[in-house]
């Protein structure tokens, strides 16, 4: 009980006084209780209960019942950039076989070109800034490569890739692949890979952005809108936005096709908007728990 805060403790007390005739009794008193604060509704949390927040956060585009995936068509799917980038290189190592690697372990040049048109645009490139040669030149091509490897639908031995045995059924199943990138991208890649930024932020929790999106999307929000919410629920007294969108947005969903934004000047948050795409492809259930 030394654990509980105070808050708690009062309620505790509130509801279920003080006097008990044995420590099995304040043990099971606590037990109920906390099993009833566990399914309430907070407002922190948007009316999710904590109940609903572990779903939320740990079962995206799995086992869980909030954030899900639709089944579409081959051709909803395709809209995704980034599902549109993985496709071409399972067709090039369908056809090929396999695929060389450069000595860095990094796609070849020929293939990184081919894939660049087919993903989120970079705004470097799309200025001129820069040109895409290699695999690190863009986001893009980066994700297509290590989420694929995430995926475990690829393997590489001694610079080959090559398609996982048994793998070749969910390849040909385009909803179990878009199920199993998008669960990759919200549960397991960490987006601190690009940076040398705070480690947690935007990595734990893209379910719970994905939620806010759902509900606030429809109209342009300043990136901060969302931000703001997200440390409220997660990590009270953090103020880093640019860490958050630029990882979640950005790097993530902005990737996914599932927003859409316009450029702004280095370091200066966009007005975000959920796309078409979002809601052909997402199911949000609303909380129970209020």
């Amino acid at each position: 009980m030394g654990k509980l805060t105070d808050k708690i403790i009062t309620e505790f007390v509130s509801q279920y006084g003080d006097n008990f005739n044995s420590t099995d009794e304040i043990n099971s008193k606590m037990q109920q209780f906390m099993t009833q604060c566990n399914n309430v509704g907070r407002d922190e949390f948007e009316g999710y209960s904590p109940v609903e927040m572990s779903d939320i956060l740990y079962c995206t585009f799995s086992t869980g019942n909030i954030v899900q995936l639709k089944e579409c068509s081959s051709d909803v799917y395709n809209e995704s950039p980034l599902f549109r980038q993985i496709k071409y290189v399972i067709s090039v190592l369908q056809r090929d076989g396999k695929i060389k690697l450069t000595t860095k372990g990094a796609l070849p040049s020929k293939l990184v070109k081919e894939l660049y048109p087919l993903g989120a645009l970079d705004y470097w490139v799309e200025t001129g800034l820069t040109k895409v040669y290699k695999e690190a030149d863009t986001i893009s091509t980066q994700l297509t490569h290590l989420i694929m490897k995430q995926m475990k639908i690829v393997k590489e031995t001694h610079g080959v890739m090559t398609i996982v045995k048994g793998r070749t059924k969910m390849l040909e199943d385009d909803h179990a692949l878009m199920k199993s990138m998008l669960y990759v991208m919200t549960n397991l890649f960490n987006f601190a890979y690009f940076d040398l930024m705070e480690e947690n932020l935007g990595v734990v929790g893209i379910g719970y952005s994905i939620v806010l999106l759902h509900k606030y999307g429809d109209k342009k929000r300043d990136a901060t809108f969302y931000s703001t919410k997200y440390f409220k629920a997660l990590f009270p007294g953090e103020d880093d936005h640019y860490v958050y969108w630029i990882r979640v947005f950005d790097r993530c969903l902005r990737q996914l096709g599932l927003i859409a934004y316009k450029e702004r000047r280095f370091c200066e948050s966009p007005d975000i908007q959920k796309t078409d795409l979002f809601d052909k492809l997402i199911t949000v259930a609303a909380p129970k728990g209020k």
